[in-house]
């Protein structure tokens, strides 16, 4: 695997020569049909002017693993 376009094989692509699995994320892709879920989302996020967002499809998925994974974001992490 590599991690780049780069012809010239990295560190990490010499220290890790195959993609880490992952079944849980491989069955959440095949169970879930995307398309009716990105479909509300950019009508909920229809970005009209200034620079194009990011897809709103992505920042669900985002969402979703940081639930999933009990994950959290680097600020909420620091109480000041």
């Amino acid at each position: 695997m590599r991690t780049t376009l780069n012809p010239q094989q990295g560190l990490l692509d010499c220290l890790m020569p195959t993609p880490p699995s992952n079944s849980f994320l491989d069955q959440l892709q095949a169970a879930v049909n995307w398309q009716p879920i990105e479909q509300v989302l950019h009508r909920m996020y229809p970005a009209r002017t200034g620079r194009p967002p990011h897809p709103p499809l992505g920042r669900f998925k985002m969402c979703l693993l940081k639930q999933c994974y009990d994950l959290s974001d680097r600020q909420s992490t620091n109480h000041w």
